[in-house]
């Protein structure tokens, strides 16, 4: 950040003697603010950022004072500011809350004097009621924390086999069942939790070639990574409390024993539901659009990799004893099985695939086609490399999905398989040209240390020490490439 546009620097220009002193409200009070916020106008949308720092070293004085100033200047670009910085969210401070409780109590002891508007008394209050829960929250974090470190070779691969295998069987959720029961979480919540957990692992220990090896498939035919997820996807829906509360007025209300994240308005509330019900009728709209291209001749990946599976069972499946007993898959190395994914026609399931994303970006085909990554792949060459992982997976799920109820060990043993890289390159090679592989990975994999938000629907393969980790049933039934669409501001 230039020095210009630095907001403590800006201060010692504008109010040097404001930073001389221990507490900034009584200065603060005598000054115009108009005066001041004006001259502070290009930096005061920092103020969220030394307000957190200062929280997460314990300085809660300095915290009040950025926040004092923020609020006595503007209380709209502060609180946007704040919402921005994240600065009153206790998953910033690993959940611990004394500081945030402590600097959230001065604030409001200072409301009158600052003269705070309602809307931002408001704001305070739903932040402090769902800060209150954020100590429980701490606990479940700790020991998600605890488990991984305790279970550190098996944790990567076991989270990703359990989360595959929902995908490969089409697991939807109920919305109203217990929140300790996997049924009540739609997969893509699961996924999102799943994420977390992998996060935590690369956060916790370093994501190593070694994680990719071995699974307790017991552990996970009995439900203990389910209950890992469940608790990583409690941990998500406070953070999604926290967003929805700083980013879209939402409001965190107590009501008796519950604890409520309200919508601002009854009607945001209703226009959300609508653009959800809206999305689903246009899936299924694509879908019976599939269905009947597929009735009339229309190419299908679904309707090939049947045919294959049915005809070559015992060339492209087979069952390995060593070193463990296992059913790895593989595709005959014949110009005919190549030009399958080389092909520029488009099978029903990538037009199904690139509907959603002109739908969701409001663009049409004609500027999909024509709409060209920096790195010069294209959505249909993406919509390529999505084909082979579509037909493998329908593969994996032929033969794997039905030994799910009886030989569930076998099968959670079988699925993500792992490659080395270039034996993945060359296959992605029968998609793309050579010297564009290595883009199409980067968008694809996490790789150890990446940092930032991490979403396993954006990013299904995990990438270390020259070998990839691939989760064939995310890679291939998540719209990923439309989430790649849409980082690249598409249209």
């Amino acid at each position: 950040m230039a020095k210009d546009r630095d907001l403590k620097n800006r201060l010692a220009v504008v109010a040097p003697a404001l930073l001389e002193k221990d507490d900034w409200l009584q200065p603060l009070l005598s000054m115009d603010p108009s005066d001041l916020a004006g001259n502070l106008a290009k930096e005061l949308f920092q103020v969220g950022e030394p307000a957190l720092g200062a929280i997460q070293t314990g300085h809660v004085r300095a915290a009040v004072n950025w926040i004092s100033l923020g609020f006595y200047c503007d209380q709209s670009a502060t609180r946007l500011s704040l919402g921005d910085a994240g600065t009153f969210r206790a998953s910033k401070y690993r959940y611990r809350t004394k500081y945030l409780l402590e600097t959230l109590s001065s604030v409001n002891k200072a409301a009158s004097e600052l003269a705070l508007t309602q809307e931002i008394l408001g704001y305070l209050d739903s932040v402090r009621q769902l800060t209150k829960l954020a100590p429980a929250v701490g606990e479940i974090d700790r020991g998600v924390r605890k488990f991984l470190n305790r279970n550190p070779q098996v944790c990567l691969k076991s989270i990703l086999v359990r989360i595959d295998s929902l995908f490969m069987i089409g697991h939807q959720g109920d919305h109203v069942g217990s929140t300790d029961a996997i049924s009540t979480y739609p997969v893509e919540e699961l996924a999102e939790g799943a994420s977390y957990l992998v996060h935590c692992i690369d956060e916790e220990i370093g994501i190593k070639e070694t994680h990719f090896r071995h699974i307790p498939e017991n552990q996970i035919a009995k439900g203990v990574f389910d209950k890992l997820i469940i608790k990583a996807c409690k941990i998500r829906r406070y953070a999604e409390a926290e967003i929805l509360i700083d980013a879209f007025n939402y409001q965190c209300v107590k009501s008796g024993r519950e604890t409520i994240i309200a919508a601002p308005f009854p009607e945001f509330e209703k226009s959300i539901r609508l653009g959800y019900i809206q999305n689903l009728q246009a899936r299924d709209q694509n879908r019976f659009m599939r269905d009947l291209a597929v009735q009339r001749g229309a190419v299908s990946v679904y309707s090939v990799a049947d045919q294959f599976f049915d005809r070559l069972h015992d060339r492209v499946v087979k069952r390995v004893d060593n070193p463990v007993t296992r059913y790895t898959f593989r595709l005959p190395d014949v110009p005919p099985i190549r030009n399958m994914f080389s092909t520029d026609e488009i099978t029903v399931e990538e037009d199904v695939y690139l509907r959603e994303i002109g739908d969701f970006e409001l663009v049409s085909q004609e500027e999909l086609k024509n709409f060209t990554f920096p790195n010069g792949l294209t959505l249909f060459d993406l919509s390529k490399v999505h084909r082979l992982f579509m037909f493998l997976a329908r593969l994996a799920m032929k033969q794997l999905g039905p030994m799910l109820k009886d030989e569930p060990v076998l099968a959670f043993r079988s699925l993500v398989p792992v490659f080395k890289e270039e034996v993945l390159k060359g296959l992605l090679e029968w998609c793309v040209k050579r010297d564009q592989v290595e883009p199409v990975l980067e968008y694809l994999s996490h790789r150890p240390g990446m940092g930032g938000v991490y979403d396993m629907q954006y990013r299904p393969l995990v990438y270390a020490d020259n070998h990839y980790m691939v989760p064939l049933h995310i890679a291939g039934m998540t719209n990923w490439y439309r989430n790649v669409a849409r980082d690249e501001a598409i249209g």
